[in-house]
């Protein structure tokens, strides 16, 4: 495993040991011994209840959980000839799944104290690829393929699935995709044929309200496909996907691009957003947090075997950082991204050891403080050497981070459904900032120099402070300091300093700001916006 970037390699005093966060281990067994499971999905509300869904034999099963508890009984929620499961649950602990069934969409609802009810059928015969998606109300939307057209469902929280679902196209169309944001915007996206090229489509509406037309945002006359989309809380829709040169199964200048739209505004045209590659890895993570913070996460290869993890960040009102690479020569491109609403983020990837040996590895740490890019510790949640399709699902309250992970296990017999709940505390930013500037008379000059200072943190897992100027790294100083000295500065330049708890050798929280003007101070330690 290779971490590119790290802000203590920088600064060596603190000895930094603590983790993040604590996983439960070893990893739980889900489904039903002896019998081939698949498909795991996992969800957590704000209270740490966890429920898992997966398929066994053609029927999808469930289990249900608090952090601390026990895993309950398995649930059988479909009939046979079941496949594709999706799980989503709301900030009140309500799970909805949907699957494939007999060329059906079904649906099944389970309250946050309840038991799973009978499915709904949501969808006419002849259904496949669905897809499902959540916002921060409870608002649930559905997408799939019928007979080549899009269709989709929305249903409102507390609600029952419409009679008659939405035809968004019709067009021979495959691999859709569905986001929606905490305004209520909902994003479409799938790959469609025209005048046999592969095109990236997209369409947009706001719950109630009807689809907007189908648009096509990939360049005309290039080959797209395996689109991914996420929506901010604004309603700002951004999708990713790749374009790509084919001759049969050898393909050449694969891409990542991206297109954006404002809720108002005409979607951007497409950017470039990779090196090209030489495979097809069709796994492209993106997500906001709750700040507006952005993070592509994707996977290339350059010698058409293995492959590099790679990663952009755009902080809010920022631009694009530069390509950073997470991981790499790695042989499968499983991986699975969670971002909370205060930017805490949990990475799973898939790792190759010796002997083509498959481990599940976490890492984490806070978009809001990505300003140069970089992940964390790496830790090992699985056990055995065949482990793939790793899932996680993480909430954050006002004093914890819930984290729960499931993925696939053989042991030698059949697949298996592993999982491991993880709990952390929030990481706040220090309290009370203020900046003044100090000048100093040297006889032959005056130096110009600006005094942060701060209310420490007081949890006691604080290691240290990260000190950012303007969004540059400055130092990281001991846990026992509440000031820094920022020498040579402009007189009444206005500067804005960053401070942000540091809980690990990697994980860093978010910021609290202030910033110092020019022939006045005018205080701002709230956390960004």
């Amino acid at each position: 495993m290779y971490v590119l970037f790290s802000l203590f390699a920088l600064c060596a005093p603190i000895s930094l040991m603590a983790r993040h966060l604590e996983w439960s281990f070893p990893p739980e067994l889900l489904s039903t011994e002896g019998v081939n499971a698949s498909w795991p999905k996992i969800g957590i509300d704000p209270t740490g209840n966890v429920v898992a869904v997966w398929m066994e034999s053609g029927i999808v099963k469930s289990r249900s959980k608090s952090l601390m508890g026990e895993w309950g009984y398995a649930a059988t929620l479909s009939n046979e000839g079941a496949s594709s499961v999706r799980l989503v649950v709301d900030l009140e602990g309500n799970a909805t799944a949907i699957w494939l069934e007999n060329g059906t969409v079904n649906a099944a609802v389970k309250p946050s104290a309840g038991y799973w009810g009978s499915y709904a059928v949501i969808s006419s015969a002849g259904a496949s690829s669905c897809q499902l998606a959540l916002d921060a109300s409870g608002n649930v939307a559905a997408i799939w393929v019928r007979n080549g057209n899009i269709e989709a469902a929305t249903k409102l929280a507390g609600q029952s699935w419409p009679s008659t679902p939405d035809i968004i196209l019709t067009t021979e169309a495959t691999t859709p995709y569905i986001a929606i944001g905490t305004n209520g915007t909902i994003a479409a996206i799938w790959t469609s044929f025209v005048d046999s090229v592969k095109r990236i489509h997209a369409a947009t509406k706001v719950l109630n309200e009807n689809w907007s037309n189908e648009f096509p945002i990939s360049t005309p006359n290039q080959n797209c496909g395996y689109p991914k989309a996420a929506v901010d809380s604004n309603g700002n829709v951004m999708a990713a996907w790749y374009r790509f040169d084919d001759n049969g199964s050898e393909y050449a200048n694969v891409i990542l691009q991206i297109a954006t739209k404002s809720l108002n505004d005409a979607w951007t045209s497409p950017m470039d957003m990779s090196k090209p590659g030489i495979r097809i890895p069709a796994d492209v993570l993106v997500r906001y947090d709750g700040y507006g913070n952005a993070i592509l996460l994707w996977s290339n290869s350059y010698d058409g075997s293995k492959f590099n993890l790679e990663e952009r960040i755009k902080p809010k009102g920022q631009p694009w950082s530069n390509s950073e690479t997470v991981v790499i020569n790695f042989y499968q491109c499983n991986q699975d991204l969670a971002v909370g609403s205060a930017g805490d983020a949990i990475f799973l990837n898939l790792s190759s050891g010796e002997s083509s040996s498959l481990f599940i590895n976490c890492m984490s740490s806070n978009l809001n403080s990505f300003h140069s890019g970089y992940w964390g510790d790496t830790f090992l949640i699985s056990i055995g050497d065949r482990n793939a399709y790793p899932r996680v699902a993480l909430i954050t309250n006002e004093n914890s981070i819930y984290t729960a992970a499931v993925w696939v296990n053989y042991n030698g017999t059949n697949t298996a459904i592993h999982a491991v709940t993880g709990e952390g505390t929030v990481l706040t930013p220090p309290t009370d900032l203020d900046v003044s500037q100090v000048a100093n008379n040297l006889g032959v000059f005056t130096e110009y120099y600006n005094v942060i200072s701060w209310q420490p943190n007081p949890l006691s897992e604080i290691l240290g402070y990260a000190v950012y100027r303007n969004g540059l790294f400055l130092q990281l100083v001991d846990a026992d300091m509440n000031q820094y000295i920022d020498h040579n500065r402009k007189q009444n330049e206005e500067v804005t300093y960053g401070i942000a708890s540091v809980a690990s050798v990697y994980y860093q929280g978010p910021f609290a700001y202030v910033t110092y003007y020019p022939a006045k101070r005018q205080l701002n330690s709230i956390a960004e916006e």
